[in-house]
């Protein structure tokens, strides 16, 4: 079931985000998008990994793409204004 395997593919990366293996949750991450593209969690996961690795420009376009998928997601808002912050307040 695609719903399930997505839940064990975020665990995943959220576990190696949390071991600080911040190049190994970015592949759970992103694989999890592969199987349910319109998951806006997780690119907000991987928008907040590539935040933490200091790829803000990477980080500011997955985490517009989780925004126009659920743009009242207040937590994306929140990570987006990070970063945006974390570039010095340009966009």
């Amino acid at each position: 079931n695609v719903r399930r395997e997505a839940e064990i593919l975020a665990r995943l990366g959220q576990l190696r985000f949390d071991q600080g293996r911040h190049e190994d949750a970015l592949v759970f991450f992103k694989e999890q998008v592969t199987i349910e593209p319109k998951n806006a969690q997780a690119r907000v996961n991987i928008a907040s990994t590539l935040a933490s690795m200091g790829k803000l420009e990477d980080a500011l376009k997955t985490i517009d793409e989780a925004l126009a998928i659920a743009p009242n997601n207040a937590f994306a808002r929140t990570i987006r204004n990070a970063i945006i912050d974390g570039l010095g307040g340009a966009n």
